[in-house]
């Protein structure tokens, strides 16, 4: 009965041990916004500042193109932006 009741104990250490990964795995949510600014012509632009707007709260970040006139925003909550460049 002792070694019955060692087992069942091994066992469920071993399931909780297991579910662990999967626990952190869905903990947080987040994306990125990228893109590239380029003029009319389609010429790159660096040095724009791109600013990024949550539109839930108005909270706003910013950004400014690297040589290859990209821009990223990362670690962003889920829901709807607007961005401007100027």
């Amino acid at each position: 009965m002792k070694s019955l009741q060692t087992f069942v104990r091994a066992l469920a250490g071993a399931l909780l041990l297991s579910s662990i990964p999967l626990a952190f795995s869905q903990s947080i949510t987040t994306g990125d916004v990228t893109g590239a600014i380029t003029d009319a012509t389609g010429a790159i632009v660096p040095g724009t500042t791109v600013t990024l707007t949550y539109t839930d709260t108005g909270e706003t970040r910013t950004a400014v193109t690297n040589n290859s006139g990209h821009y990223r925003f990362s670690l962003l909550k889920p829901g709807g932006y607007t961005v401007f460049a100027q």
